[in-house]
């Protein structure tokens, strides 16, 4: 009993730490007023918040193309969609999260050259049914991101960033 207590506890902190992680995200948010300062907040607290350094936000959005190139590999565009960029459709359907490992051509897709260091992927769609985007982050470790996994965090983290796309 007394490891079980220890668990529930390093649960009960990691999502205590979890939680503060998305507070700083959503004080970022909440200062920035245009898409582009949304997107590079969006990269900022992936990286310095949660430490994800391989994260990409694929966007169907018409402005998309034109950001590309200031937001860098953070930034992908779905605009038009791609035969590459179609196998995400069941996960837009769904409008639900989902972690694991993805096909090769995502994987190549979302992280580009760094592909072959990402081992398991966490993805969010975001907006209804994902018509907005994608947010995906990647790591390294296979059973990072698994299917077995809650999603409970990375669905409010895709709000989060829904909600400041949509302003």
């Amino acid at each position: 009993m007394e490891r079980k207590l220890k668990e529930l506890v390093d649960v009960a902190r990691a999502n205590d730490a979890l939680a503060d992680r998305i507070h700083r995200l959503s004080q970022r948010l909440i200062r920035v007023r245009t898409l582009p300062e949304t997107i590079s907040a969006v990269e900022a607290s992936l990286r310095e918040d949660f430490d994800a350094m391989h994260s990409v936000l694929v966007l169907f959005l018409e402005q998309a193309p034109s950001l590309e190139a200031a937001a860098g590999r953070f930034l992908r565009s779905g605009i038009p969609p791609t035969p590459t960029s179609r196998p995400f459709e069941s996960l837009r359907e769904s409008g639900k999260p989902r972690c694991g490992q993805v096909a090769d051509a995502q994987r190549d897709y979302l992280f580009g050259k760094d592909s072959v260091e990402i081992g398991s992927v966490a993805l969010t769609p975001l907006g209804p049914k994902g018509e907005l985007g994608i947010l995906a982050i990647g790591a390294s470790d296979a059973e990072r991101f698994h299917p077995a996994m809650s999603t409970e965090f990375l669905s409010r983290i895709g709000e989060l960033v829904t909600y400041a796309l949509m302003r």
